[in-house]
């Protein structure tokens, strides 16, 4: 474990040169922050319920509907189903890896992640794939990387690593390893229908700072670095239907209608912001000390109290209700206004 100077314990897969952005989110934007969401106030856009934590001491990092149930993964190798959000089953994924990012591939669940530390380069990465999230079936990559983030692009699944390479298969099963170019850490992936957009963190060796990156692809093969327009980490990123939307550290909040040109939002809050989503009409990001900030247009923000001073990892939705995972086991649910 890595101990942050605000004394969190975050995992050492995490630290490589405290460059990822899932320990950037908990050092810049949360740690100084944390125990201040209940004092958060704004429209009440959506109601959200806490569910019972299970299990209470597992940080939860990723969150996916999966057809008729959900998902949730995280910390040593924790994976829960559940048909409505408020009753979970703990599941027996194999493993006691990190789990950090899960998806529905249309007949399959995939989850990624990765176990071991940079500091005594034990670092492999873990795939896992499951039909219906009962059964689950590792998968033998072999590469010294921590997969970041899974998508489904529809034809084929794509998952981050925590160096800027990229793994691509059509099944899940076979794997292979695409290489950027670009030696940053990348935190989150996209699909818009046409490229594939990733964002994540970096160091700009000219003015000597740290920055947030962006990338595009058409293919996964040929990838284009573009200009954020920040130098705060990007953690998360996702296809709005017309427009993209990333969130990251101190509350930062770009959006963009191409993947090349964009355009800094205000958030509202100087919380990290971890992960972000369309639901309906609407965008819900979520993020440090339990804050969730919601939008019809990506352009004007509101904060919403969500009852908790926990930090949430993931947000999804599955067209009528939303789900927000976090630490300690932390869930909730949240139902979409007509």
């Amino acid at each position: 474990m890595h101990e942050t100077p605000a004394g969190f314990s975050v995992p050492t897969i995490a630290s490589k040169k405290l460059r990822s952005a899932a320990v950037a989110g908990i050092l810049f934007g949360i740690a100084v922050l944390v125990g201040c969401a209940d004092k958060i106030s704004g429209p009440v856009d959506l109601k959200w319920s806490l569910q019972n934590p299970v299990p209470p001491d597992k940080r939860l990092k990723g969150v996916t509907w999966a057809d008729s149930q959900w998902v949730a993964v995280g910390d040593s190798g924790t994976i829960l189903t559940s048909p409505d959000g408020i009753i979970w089953t703990s599941r027996n994924s194999g493993t006691n890896a990190y789990l950090w990012s899960v998806t529905w591939a249309g007949t399959q669940l995939v989850v990624v992640g990765g176990s071991g530390s940079h500091f005594d380069s034990t670092i492999m990465s873990t795939v896992l794939t499951s039909p219906d999230g009962i059964a689950w079936t590792k998968q033998n990559l072999g590469i010294p990387y921590i997969l970041t983030s899974v998508i489904w692009t529809g034809s084929q699944l794509v998952a981050a690593c925590d160096s800027g390479a990229y793994m691509t298969s059509p099944d899940g099963v076979s794997w292979t390893f695409r290489s950027s170019g670009f030696p940053n850490n990348v935190s989150s992936v996209t699909w818009t229908g046409s490229q594939l957009v990733a964002v994540g963190d970096g160091y700009d060796s000219i003015n000597r700072r740290f920055k947030g990156c962006v990338f595009t692809s058409p293919d996964c093969i040929v990838w284009t670095e573009r200009n954020s327009g920040t130098t705060r980490f990007l953690i998360s990123v996702t296809w709005a239907g017309s427009q993209l939307v990333s969130v990251g550290s101190f509350g930062t909040l770009l959006t963009s209608p191409d993947g090349i040109v964009w355009t800094t939002r205000n958030s509202g809050t100087p919380y990290a912001l971890l992960s972000v989503t369309r639901a309906q009409n609407r965008l819900v990001a979520v993020g440090g000390g339990g804050a969730i900030i919601t939008s019809t247009d990506g352009i004007s923000w509101s904060l919403t109290n969500s009852g908790t001073t926990k930090n949430l990892n993931s947000v999804a939705s599955s067209g009528t209700q939303l789900v927000a995972v976090g630490d300690s086991g932390t869930i909730l649910t949240g139902t979409l206004p007509p």
